[in-house]
Protein backbone atom coordinates (compact mmCIF):
# COMPACT_ATOMS: atom_id res chain seq x y z
CA UNK A 1 0.00 0.00 0.00
CA UNK A 2 1.20 3.63 -0.68
CA UNK A 3 1.27 6.81 2.16
CA UNK A 4 -1.67 7.90 0.42
CA UNK A 5 -3.49 4.86 0.72
CA UNK A 6 -2.90 4.37 4.02
CA UNK A 7 -3.45 8.14 5.18
CA UNK A 8 -6.56 7.75 3.67
CA UNK A 9 -7.59 4.59 5.61
CA UNK A 10 -6.36 6.01 8.88
CA UNK A 11 -8.38 9.32 7.88
CA UNK A 12 -11.43 7.24 6.84
CA UNK A 13 -11.22 5.45 10.31
CA UNK A 14 -11.32 8.41 12.28
CA UNK A 15 -13.88 9.99 10.70
CA UNK A 16 -16.10 7.04 11.87
CA UNK A 17 -14.96 6.89 15.19
CA UNK A 18 -15.82 10.79 15.28
CA UNK A 19 -18.87 10.28 13.91
CA UNK A 20 -19.32 7.68 16.48
CA UNK A 21 -18.84 9.79 19.60
CA UNK A 22 -20.51 13.13 18.25
CA UNK A 23 -24.07 11.74 17.04
CA UNK A 24 -27.27 13.96 18.02
CA UNK A 25 -29.17 12.26 20.49
CA UNK A 26 -32.03 11.34 18.24
CA UNK A 27 -29.30 10.41 15.69
CA UNK A 28 -27.95 7.75 18.80
CA UNK A 29 -32.07 6.74 19.68
CA UNK A 30 -33.16 5.53 15.90
CA UNK A 31 -30.03 3.71 15.74
CA UNK A 32 -30.16 2.44 19.18
CA UNK A 33 -34.14 1.30 18.34
CA UNK A 34 -33.22 -0.32 15.31
CA UNK A 35 -30.39 -2.09 16.18
CA UNK A 36 -32.70 -3.46 19.29
CA UNK A 37 -35.22 -3.85 16.92
CA UNK A 38 -32.62 -6.33 14.71
CA UNK A 39 -31.31 -8.25 17.80
CA UNK A 40 -34.39 -9.00 19.22
CA UNK A 41 -36.53 -9.99 16.31
CA UNK A 42 -33.81 -11.81 13.93
CA UNK A 43 -33.47 -14.85 16.70
CA UNK A 44 -37.45 -15.32 16.44
CA UNK A 45 -37.46 -15.24 12.53
CA UNK A 46 -35.10 -17.41 12.37
CA UNK A 47 -36.33 -20.10 15.34
CA UNK A 48 -39.19 -19.66 13.28
CA UNK A 49 -37.92 -20.90 10.29
CA UNK A 50 -36.58 -23.64 11.62
CA UNK A 51 -39.69 -24.61 13.16
CA UNK A 52 -41.77 -24.12 9.59
CA UNK A 53 -43.35 -21.44 10.61
CA UNK A 54 -43.10 -19.66 7.78
CA UNK A 55 -45.68 -17.04 8.35
CA UNK A 56 -44.36 -15.75 10.75
CA UNK A 57 -40.71 -15.76 10.03
CA UNK A 58 -41.18 -13.66 7.19
CA UNK A 59 -42.85 -10.91 9.10
CA UNK A 60 -40.36 -11.32 12.10
CA UNK A 61 -37.38 -11.24 8.97
CA UNK A 62 -38.82 -8.34 6.86
CA UNK A 63 -39.49 -6.15 10.08
CA UNK A 64 -35.91 -6.64 10.96
CA UNK A 65 -34.79 -5.80 7.49
CA UNK A 66 -37.07 -2.46 7.96
CA UNK A 67 -35.23 -1.31 10.99
CA UNK A 68 -32.02 -2.30 9.27
CA UNK A 69 -32.98 -0.22 6.56
CA UNK A 70 -33.51 2.83 8.54
CA UNK A 71 -30.75 2.38 10.61
CA UNK A 72 -28.43 2.72 7.63
CA UNK A 73 -30.34 5.20 5.74
CA UNK A 74 -29.74 7.48 9.93
CA UNK A 75 -26.20 5.91 9.77
CA UNK A 76 -25.07 7.31 6.51
CA UNK A 77 -27.38 10.36 6.34
CA UNK A 78 -28.04 11.69 10.15
CA UNK A 79 -31.70 12.44 8.83
CA UNK A 80 -34.30 11.40 11.52
CA UNK A 81 -36.99 14.01 11.10
CA UNK A 82 -38.60 11.00 9.04
CA UNK A 83 -37.11 8.10 9.75
CA UNK A 84 -37.73 8.25 13.67
CA UNK A 85 -42.03 8.47 12.87
CA UNK A 86 -41.13 5.70 10.05
CA UNK A 87 -39.63 3.18 12.92
CA UNK A 88 -42.62 4.49 14.97
CA UNK A 89 -45.33 3.11 12.13
CA UNK A 90 -43.26 0.21 11.57
CA UNK A 91 -43.24 -1.12 15.06
CA UNK A 92 -46.64 -0.52 15.85
CA UNK A 93 -48.66 -1.65 12.47
CA UNK A 94 -46.50 -4.63 13.65
CA UNK A 95 -47.79 -4.87 16.88
CA UNK A 96 -51.32 -4.30 15.76
CA UNK A 97 -50.55 -7.28 12.93
CA UNK A 98 -48.61 -10.06 14.63
CA UNK A 99 -51.52 -9.61 17.67
CA UNK A 100 -54.36 -10.39 15.57
CA UNK A 101 -52.11 -12.77 13.02
CA UNK A 102 -50.52 -14.80 15.87
CA UNK A 103 -52.87 -14.52 18.99
CA UNK A 104 -52.69 -13.11 22.25
CA UNK A 105 -49.06 -14.09 23.17
CA UNK A 106 -47.70 -11.37 21.01
CA UNK A 107 -49.39 -8.57 23.32
CA UNK A 108 -46.61 -8.27 25.02
CA UNK A 109 -44.41 -7.09 22.74
CA UNK A 110 -46.72 -3.66 23.58
CA UNK A 111 -44.38 -2.82 26.37
CA UNK A 112 -41.26 -2.59 23.91
CA UNK A 113 -43.07 -0.83 21.59
CA UNK A 114 -44.64 1.49 23.46
CA UNK A 115 -41.64 2.82 25.05
CA UNK A 116 -39.77 3.11 21.96
CA UNK A 117 -42.22 5.52 20.93
CA UNK A 118 -41.63 8.20 23.68
CA UNK A 119 -38.23 8.06 22.90
CA UNK A 120 -38.63 8.20 19.12
CA UNK A 121 -41.43 10.72 18.80
CA UNK A 122 -42.59 14.06 21.14
CA UNK A 123 -44.48 13.18 24.55
CA UNK A 124 -47.60 14.30 23.11
CA UNK A 125 -47.67 12.49 19.72
CA UNK A 126 -46.39 9.24 21.20
CA UNK A 127 -49.66 9.16 23.88
CA UNK A 128 -51.76 10.10 20.52
CA UNK A 129 -50.07 6.34 18.38
CA UNK A 130 -49.45 4.65 21.58
CA UNK A 131 -53.32 5.39 22.41
CA UNK A 132 -54.65 4.49 18.77
CA UNK A 133 -52.25 1.49 19.20
CA UNK A 134 -53.63 0.19 22.34
CA UNK A 135 -57.20 0.83 20.81
CA UNK A 136 -56.34 -1.60 17.76
CA UNK A 137 -55.00 -4.32 19.93
CA UNK A 138 -57.62 -3.91 22.82
CA UNK A 139 -60.00 -6.50 21.21
CA UNK A 140 -57.00 -8.97 21.65
CA UNK A 141 -56.70 -8.15 25.21
CA UNK A 142 -59.95 -8.25 25.90
CA UNK A 143 -59.70 -11.88 25.08
CA UNK A 144 -56.79 -13.14 27.47
CA UNK A 145 -59.56 -14.44 29.89
CA UNK A 146 -60.83 -13.29 33.03
CA UNK A 147 -60.91 -9.76 33.92
CA UNK A 148 -57.82 -10.17 36.20
CA UNK A 149 -55.91 -11.35 33.31
CA UNK A 150 -57.30 -8.82 31.23
CA UNK A 151 -56.13 -6.09 33.36
CA UNK A 152 -52.79 -7.79 34.55
CA UNK A 153 -52.16 -6.66 31.34
CA UNK A 154 -53.67 -3.44 31.01
CA UNK A 155 -52.26 -2.40 34.04
CA UNK A 156 -48.72 -2.64 33.88
CA UNK A 157 -48.80 -1.42 29.83
CA UNK A 158 -50.76 1.92 31.50
CA UNK A 159 -48.27 2.18 33.95
CA UNK A 160 -45.19 1.66 31.54
CA UNK A 161 -46.69 4.37 29.37
CA UNK A 162 -46.86 6.59 32.02
CA UNK A 163 -43.53 5.87 33.43
CA UNK A 164 -41.94 6.00 29.66
CA UNK A 165 -43.90 10.18 28.97
CA UNK A 166 -42.68 11.32 32.51
CA UNK A 167 -38.85 9.55 32.09
CA UNK A 168 -38.60 11.03 27.82
CA UNK A 169 -40.13 13.82 29.05
CA UNK A 170 -37.95 15.04 31.46
CA UNK A 171 -34.74 13.58 29.60
CA UNK A 172 -36.49 15.84 26.74
CA UNK A 173 -36.65 19.11 28.89
CA UNK A 174 -32.76 18.46 30.74
CA UNK A 175 -31.43 17.78 27.44
CA UNK A 176 -32.59 21.68 25.84
CA UNK A 177 -31.82 22.92 29.37
CA UNK A 178 -28.09 21.79 28.85
CA UNK A 179 -28.23 23.38 25.30
CA UNK A 180 -29.37 26.76 26.81
CA UNK A 181 -26.63 26.26 29.47
CA UNK A 182 -24.18 25.45 26.38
Amino acid sequence: MTTSTVTMISNHRQGIVERLQVRPFEEAVVLLFSALAVVFIVPFGLIRLAEGAWAHALVDLVIAGIATGIGCFVWRTGRTEYAAPALVVVFALTLVAITWLFGTNMLFWAYPVTTATFFLLSPATALRVNTVTFLAIAPQALSLGTWPDIAGFIAPLAANNVLALIFAAGMRHSRTNLRLMA
